[in-house]
């Protein structure tokens, strides 16, 4: 093979290792705005996971509250004090019940809220692991392409082609 093919051969093989190493970059890059887009939706997820919980609570309450005006109506029409004896012991029991839902209910909306921040948290790791990976396979293609370079230069002068290195950068370039 003559001087010039083996040029011709680097230049492209230095090209190619360039493009491989950007497409890769490309795709791990790709792969890593998506998943900051995926943590952005977990994030989003656990707080509208979490407003569930805190209607929820609501909704204890406000069943707690019409329980409670119930025993009270009922005690009231048979002339009975709400606030003493069996009656006022099930009001009490009714309460405590529903405060023990809305706390769970509380409670559930902050455990929601903490998995959506610790799932989003997780992936916008791995995109940053992505988004280094992007880096590296760019870097590794400009590498690979060096490394072609300095095969293909002792390529030429294996097939007896001469380069004086000296000149390279002083425009006198290589001879031939």
């Amino acid at each position: 093979m003559g001087p010039e093919l083996t040029v011709l051969m680097t230049i492209g093989k230095m090209g190619m290792d360039v493009a491989g190493g950007m497409a890769k970059s490309r795709a791990l890059s790709s792969q890593a705005v998506w998943l900051q887009l995926q943590a952005r939706q977990q994030a989003l997820q656990g707080r509208s996971n979490a407003i569930k919980y805190v209607n929820e609570g609501a909704r204890h309450l406000k069943q707690t509250r019409i329980n409670l005006a119930t025993i009270n109506a009922r005690g009231a029409a048979g002339n009975l004090n709400p606030f003493t004896g069996s009656l006022f012991a099930l009001s009490q029991e009714n309460l405590s019940e529903g405060l023990l839902d809305y706390d769970a209910a509380v409670t559930n909306a902050q455990i929601a809220r903490e998995t959506g921040t610790l799932q989003a948290a997780t992936t916008r790791f791995q995109a940053n692991q992505y988004a280094s990976a992007s880096r590296r396979a760019k870097t590794g293609g400009y590498l690979a392409a060096l490394g072609t370079a300095a095969s293909g230069a002792q390529s030429y002068a294996d097939a007896g082609g001469s380069f004086d290195f000296a000149n390279v950068f002083s425009g006198g370039g290589g001879g031939g």
